[in-house]
């Protein structure tokens, strides 16, 4: 009957050299009874003070003593979960294939859409020797192996049916797509796995300027840049970059119930805030997402609906729940400090309002 299976998983060879280390963290945890935060705090300043006895495994794995000094940044909690449960265990890409074709289910593409363009993962010459490899699992196992991959997204099929050349350009010439990221605020660098990538102006400054306008679709871009001289091709390998960072999304027209039913859940979503929970994400029925918006945002589109003062009316929640802002990682006592960094973050908020505005949040 067909399917589609989406998997995502921590994968060799990129874990290598750190499964020591998460061997060394989880044995610590595991003798201890205390709580899952401290078991993970003590667990990582016991490997701190194995790194700085002097230990070969870290003198000879420099990128473990990287991963240690980040992983001290982290939550306890994502630390529990992800490096302190039984069933951890990288897997290689074909032996995740194999499992797969048992269920008659076989590789489609990564779900990470960077990884469909070669020039911003691999010099010239491991893009040349990836394309001789003709077997497509050795082919996904060897390109983990290029870049040392340790985290995949996959999407594997029960029963495809291809599409004809054609037909793949129909359905992307009619996607549409609009901005995520104010255009301002969108950066000219990208960390990629090539390296730092700065995006080509000439081609990324006009199509973010045509998305800036407004929601457009792929045939709209190549009509107004073609005669400009970017080639329908660039369009398309500067989106995958776009939507793959996650500052341009594909999108719709949503319709009045979309409208009414992503509203009535952001303001169920803000009423958690200002109760004290944690809440980052609101809902967009114009790219069927979530589109991160902090809880001081959240209090601000909550003060423009009841029209009051946003920095005041942020204040007055804070004040109810016994907080106060951070700045420069000390705490606001006075009410006038508190009012003061509101009305900053206010003025940015302001600038950002318009694209929560265009994605249908505000």
């Amino acid at each position: 009957f067909g399917g589609v299976v989406y998997v995502s998983y921590n994968c060799l060879p990129g874990w290598a050299a750190a499964i020591p280390m998460r061997q060394l963290l989880a044995e610590h945890a595991a003798r201890s009874s205390s709580p899952a935060v401290t078991r993970v705090a003590n667990a990582l300043d016991f490997a701190d003070a194995l790194k700085e006895a002097g230990a070969s495994y870290f003198t000879q794995n420099p990128t473990v003593v990287s991963r240690l000094a980040g992983m001290k940044k982290m939550a306890p909690s994502y630390i529990a979960h992800e490096y302190m449960n039984k069933s951890w265990h990288p897997q290689y890409f074909s032996e995740v294939a194999g499992e797969m074709a048992e269920a008659k289910l076989s590789f489609a593409a990564s779900a990470s859409l960077t990884d469909h363009l070669d020039l911003v993962n691999f010099s010239a010459t491991g893009a040349a020797f990836l394309a001789t490899i003709s077997d497509p699992t050795l082919r996904e196992t060897t390109r983990d192996y290029l870049i040392n991959q340790q985290f995949r997204r996959d999407i594997f099929v029960k029963g495809p049916t291809r599409l004809t050349p054609r037909e793949q350009a129909e359905c992307l010439g009619t996607l549409r797509l609009s901005l995520v990221t104010p255009r301002a605020n969108i950066p000219t660098k990208a960390s990629l796995p090539i390296g730092e990538v700065t995006f080509n102006a000439e081609q990324y400054g006009p199509i973010l300027d045509l998305l800036a306008q407004g929601m457009r679709s792929v045939d709209s871009l190549t009509r107004h840049l073609e005669s400009h001289g970017v080639t329908r091709g660039q369009i398309i390998q500067v989106l995958i970059v776009l939507v793959g960072l996650g500052h341009v999304a594909t999108a719709i027209e949503p319709d009045a119930a979309a409208m009414n039913s992503t509203g009535n859940l952001n303001r169920a979503i803000i009423t958690r805030s200002r109760l004290g929970h944690e809440e980052i994400f609101l809902a967009s029925p114009v790219i069927r997402s979530g589109v991160e918006v902090d809880r001081m945002e959240q209090f601000f589109l909550a003060a423009r609906g009841e029209g009051a003062d946003p920095a005041v009316y942020t204040w007055g929640i804070l004040q109810s729940l016994g907080q106060r802002l951070l700045k420069d990682g000390k705490p606001l006592e006075a009410a006038e400090e508190n009012l003061a960094e509101l009305r900053i973050r206010v003025s940015l908020f302001e600038e950002r309002l318009p694209r929560l505005q265009a994605l249908g949040i505000a």
